[in-house]
């Protein structure tokens, strides 16, 4: 949505600002795997205890004490949440490392969400809404802000290197290569890695290769960063209809997209941004797209029974 007032005929002269990039707490998760049995061939993964810690993510939030945080905007206080969410990276070489088994992805997985759950409650709309439609709105869209947001992460941080070599920036100062050329996925697929690697990898490739490069393009700051990450997330909450208000849905895209048009004309004293907003809106959309086929791949999967477990909040990992 792009406002009338923008000109559509020259790129923005304005450099984008850089932000020091910083890293969440990975949360310790899956050391001591929880497994019951919902019948005897097939093992199911209780995440009951996960939920309600999201669920207490939810209920304990309070805003910040921080001048900058209370003057600001909706847009303006999702970017310092940002910040805050990334506030622990420092410039220390990053070791890469493969991921040590299927517990070890998921913990990773697990704790993104978390860091999801945390920043999107700065958004004053998220937070109005019942406890069922926050669920709703987190659990459609946690996989698409993370796999951004460590995405852009780690580009910054990594450069091209992220992009060839597939790393993601995981916890602390490591970055995993996400080829999964070495997991044991035993545990959860009756299917070798070799079977699967075919069938996954090329979503792999197309988030790297089709989002990930138009983001080492376009060097994205960090507002730029949290405005595509709003627009993507309430975009597919629109879609799957997970807030019955669907004005509420509207309203917020519309405050944001204002939002960024007042940065650019008062902060920085341009209104031709229109070429970057609409890459913006392109990386967007390409990864929304992916992730949409891939949860028709996953669909596929479960009728060919590819995976042997089950998993007590499924829609987690849709």
């Amino acid at each position: 949505m792009i406002p009338a007032n923008v000109q559509l005929n020259r790129e923005s002269p304005w450099a984008s600002v850089r932000e020091k990039p910083a890293l969440p707490k990975e949360i310790a998760l899956f050391e001591r795997p929880g497994w019951r049995m919902l019948q005897k061939e097939t093992p199911v993964y209780d995440l009951s205890v996960f939920m309600n810690e999201i669920r207490m993510v939810f209920r304990q939030f309070k805003t910040p004490s921080d001048l900058s945080y209370e003057q600001g905007n909706t847009l303006s206080r999702l970017e310092w949440a940002l910040r805050h969410h990334r506030k622990k990276w420092n410039d220390r070489p990053m070791t890469v490392r493969s991921l040590n088994g299927i517990g070890d992805l998921v913990g990773i997985l697990l704790g993104w969400m978390k860091g999801s759950a945390e920043w999107v409650m700065h958004a004053e709309g998220f937070r109005k809404l019942p406890v069922k439609e926050k669920f709703g709105v987190l659990l459609g869209t946690w996989q698409v802000w993370t796999h951004l947001e460590r995405l852009q992460l780690s580009i910054e941080v990594l450069g091209e290197r992220a992009i060839t070599e597939r790393l993601l920036i995981g916890r602390g100062e490591e970055a995993i290569d996400m080829r999964l050329l070495e997991l044991d996925i035993s545990p959860i697929s009756k299917c070798s890695l070799e079977q699967l690697l075919p069938i996954f990898t090329p979503f792999f490739d197309r988030i790297f290769d089709d989002v990930g490069k138009q983001l080492l393009e376009l060097r994205p700051s960090s507002l730029e960063v949290t405005f595509m990450l709003c627009y993507v997330g309430w975009t597919i909450t629109e879609k799957l209809q997970r807030v019955k208000d669907k004005s509420a849905t509207d309203l917020f895209i519309n405050s944001i997209t204002d939002e960024l048009h007042e940065h650019y004309t008062e902060r920085h004293g341009t209104s031709n941004y229109a070429a970057r907003l609409i890459r913006m809106t392109n990386i967007v959309n390409k990864l929304e797209v992916i992730f949409r086929d891939r949860r028709k791949l996953l669909e596929i999967a479960k009728l060919f029974d590819v995976f042997k477990t089950n998993i007590s909040e499924p829609c987690i990992f849709e």
